[in-house]
């Protein structure tokens, strides 16, 4: 299975770290994975050892080419928003929202922070399934 994690906040690397955390805690003979993230997180990215493409267009219209082009060439199964919250909160330059994600790339959006799904306007249907990716319940897409 095939993971992007998209790790767009600008202020805070934490989510970005924590994603990295857990996707060097898959197996690596059953999950590949990649980042696309804020140009701030990608040192700390790269120094934990993650392929990670910076979302660096000058518009949401430009970041959201970016991504096209992440997401054809990488082809995940599945895109991972390391906090939907703040992929929410970075639409103004991101283009990026929980919805656009699931319409524009027709792939299943998968989170792995509780509170941020509600913030981010997708409610409690949206949490409440699934299983995380190890086959536990407790990831949220």
């Amino acid at each position: 299975m095939r993971l992007l994690f998209i790790a767009p906040s600008r202020l805070s690397r934490g989510d970005a770290i924590v994603a990295a955390d857990l996707a060097r805690s898959l197996p690596r003979h059953q999950f590949g994975v990649g980042f696309a993230a804020a140009p701030e997180a990608v040192p700390q990215l790269h120094d934990l050892g993650m392929p990670t493409l910076p979302l660096t267009g000058a518009t949401p219209a430009g970041n959201l080419a970016i991504l096209d082009q992440i997401v054809r060439g990488f082809d995940p199964d599945c895109l991972v928003a390391a906090d939907a919250f703040a992929l929410q909160q970075s639409r103004g330059w991101s283009g990026l929202t929980v919805g656009a994600l699931r319409e524009r790339y027709g792939r299943r959006v998968a989170s792995f922070d509780r509170l941020g799904w509600q913030a981010a306007g997708q409610g409690r249907a949206h949490v409440a399934r699934g299983r995380d990716l190890r086959g536990r319940r407790g990831l949220h897409g």
